[in-house]
């Protein structure tokens, strides 16, 4: 979770984070846990095609430059 933390701060849209109930298979009358969904955004991305090599390079680039950016506004503030 912490790295998760750190994507988010760099690159605030590029995964979609949502908490979603599950019911587990027991012996027990109801028992429900809580399972955290990643889904990736941005760039052309629907559910229904697949993730392509070039758009996890243009993904990982875009991120480094977020990164980047990052880095230089916050020497720049100091």
């Amino acid at each position: 979770l912490e790295t998760l933390g750190r994507i988010k701060t760099v690159y605030p849209t590029m995964y979609g984070f949502q908490q979603e109930k599950i019911q587990l298979p027991t012996l027990s009358p109801v028992k429900l846990n809580y399972e955290l969904t990643i889904t990736p955004t941005d760039f052309r991305i629907q559910s229904n095609i697949q993730i392509t090599p070039s758009i996890i390079i243009e993904r990982i680039d875009c991120f480094r430059r977020s990164l980047l950016n990052l880095v230089k506004k916050h020497h720049q503030d100091e």
